[in-house]
């Protein structure tokens, strides 16, 4: 695993999918030709198509309960379920010739859609109102870059199979640029269906940005954290479920035989064709011809790898309610199961804040295994402390959440991102391994620009000692100061301290401290 700076305090049943490869959703397209033109498609209407959750007996009932799917809603095929999916109104009493347990969440989807799409109701000054075009969401984020030049930048980094741009909002300390701060990666839709994954990435994008000149926490996060935000992953399925199919999934590869699509969460490098994923091109989880076969996933890969800043990144979904971290695709706990679950920990408690909605954590396969994910690649490859975040709600709108909820989902995930980023702007202490009889350095990261800062140490451990000069209370006990440095511009100071000649073989407590901040402590011995 590389060693990216890490800064914090602390069973698929494939048979039943392909039983369903010829069904709409899975894949094909509904209609003629191979024109590949936005807009060239009919739109699709569900009139009368009805979403259910059921909970099969066994295999048997799961099997009989999918074959009447039209389009499935859930990943997680089991036996025992729970499974969503959309199917003809007029099949629900079917549902109970099987015997099957279930329940209606949407009794017609199409109303739903017509809602999602209403441009009737009047805006006004609020851009969260209603969801936006993938040609209006790139238009509100040029004019964000242009209301806020010193903050912003808009970086288009690769170009879709279609043809679209790839884009990230880059935002950074306006002084310095960000240069040396971390970054924190977020990325949404890349599933075209989930249209409430791109709403949130904008909302993101323009508090951050309007928060810097009227928020103290804002402007702090800012100037030590940059943030890098690429709203649409996948801008052609994005395109194609407004014009065409409001349910579509994947992006929009030709795969020929009229099967359309591959599933992006299922084409990174990082445990690729494995379990939860298809080699099915109808699937919705097909996987595609080769790892990083789509220009989507292959730029956004290379957009990763060209910042080494990055150490965090999350992948925005919908629906469930979840935050997960690593792995995805296997059962073993990840190598920083302590930290990874930490941080999950600390964003589901600042969503609930928000609006006292509870966001589910865990481990991603423990909801089921899916192989070839981004969070899995970002961690797994690069290192990036990786999460993804299921949004609202929790499967009685689905993927049609209502246009009154995108401002309360926005706002509760603005929150969790903001939690997240404070984990990585508190002070952080580095100290160099100590050997007797020579020099040794310790180096200071995030601390306030342009202002001193203070190393101390401890012979006895860790405790609690008030010092009112800097109104902090440091975590060691009877500390002794071993130097201090102004920090620069951003925020990086060092000091550097001699270890006396036949120092014995002893530990050592260190922390940092300025006004009002405090660093980690740091345990290490004498050599």
């Amino acid at each position: 695993m590389n060693s990216r700076r890490r800064r914090c305090a602390f069973a698929l049943l494939s048979a039943a999918v392909c039983l369903l490869a010829p069904m709409t959703g899975f894949g094909q397209d509904t209609q003629s030709g191979d024109s590949l033109v936005p807009g060239s498609h009919p739109e699709v209407r569900y009139d009368g198509k009805s979403v259910v959750r059921v909970w099969p007996a066994n295999e048997k009932q799961m099997n009989q309960a999918l074959a009447l799917s039209e389009n499935l809603w859930s990943e997680r095929l089991i036996p025992t379920g729970p499974i969503d999916f959309m199917l003809d109104a007029e099949s629900l009493p079917l549902l109970e010739d099987i015997g099957i347990r279930w329940q209606l969440l949407i009794e017609d989807v199409q109303p739903l859609i017509d809602a999602q799409k209403d441009r009737s109701v009047p805006q006004g000054d609020d851009w969260y109102s209603q969801y936006k075009t993938f040609a209006e969401v790139s238009a509100y984020a040029d004019q964000l870059v242009a209301d806020y030049p010193t903050l912003a930048q808009r970086i288009d980094f690769g170009t879709s199979l279609e043809g679209r741009s790839l884009f990230a909002i880059r935002i950074s300390n306006p002084a310095t640029g960000g240069e040396g701060n971390p970054s924190i990666l977020l990325n949404g839709c890349q599933h075209a269906r989930e249209w409430i994954a791109v709403m949130v990435p904008m909302y993101i994008i323009e508090n951050f940005l309007a928060g810097y000149d009227t928020n103290p926490d804002i402007e702090r996060l800012v100037n030590r954290v940059n943030l890098i935000v690429v709203p649409v992953t996948n801008p052609d399925g994005y395109v194609y479920s407004w014009d065409s199919q409001r349910m579509w999934r994947k992006n929009r590869r030709n795969n020929g035989g009229g099967s359309y699509g591959v599933d992006l969460n299922r084409n990174w490098s990082k445990f690729w064709g494995g379990n939860g994923s298809s080699g099915n091109r109808n699937s919705e989880t097909y996987r595609g011809p080769s790892a990083f076969s789509e220009p989507e996933t292959s730029a956004l890969r290379d957009f990763i790898l060209s910042d080494p800043s990055i150490v965090s990144h999350i992948d925005i979904h919908s629906y469930s309610q979840l935050v997960l971290y690593p792995w995805d695709a296997i059962a073993s706990d990840p190598p920083d199961l302590a930290t990874l679950d930490g941080l999950s920990r600390i964003m589901a408690a600042q969503i609930k804040s928000v609006h006292n909605e509870t966001y589910r954590v865990m481990m991603g396969y423990d909801l089921y295994p899916a192989a070839g994910t981004a969070m899995d690649w970002t961690y797994g490859v690069e290192g990036i402390l990786s999460f993804t975040i299921e949004l609202r709600d929790k499967g009685w709108y689905g993927f049609l959440l209502p246009p009154d909820k995108i401002l309360p989902t926005c706002e509760e995930n603005f929150a969790a991102v903001t939690g997240l980023a404070d984990q990585f702007s508190q002070l952080t202490l580095d100290v160099d391994p100590l050997f007797a009889g020579q020099p040794t350095t310790m180096r200071i990261y995030q601390a306030d620009p342009n202002e001193m800062v203070y190393v101390v140490y401890s012979l006895t451990g860790e405790g609690s000692v008030y010092v009112p000069v800097l109104d902090v209370v440091l975590d060691v006990s009877s500390p002794k100061l071993v130097g201090s440095d102004q920090a620069d511009a951003n925020g990086y100071a060092e000091v550097t301290a001699f270890v006396p000649n036949n120092t014995p073989l002893i530990l050592v407590w260190f922390q940092a401290a300025q006004y009002q901040n405090v660093s980690n402590v740091v345990l290490t011995q004498v050599n």
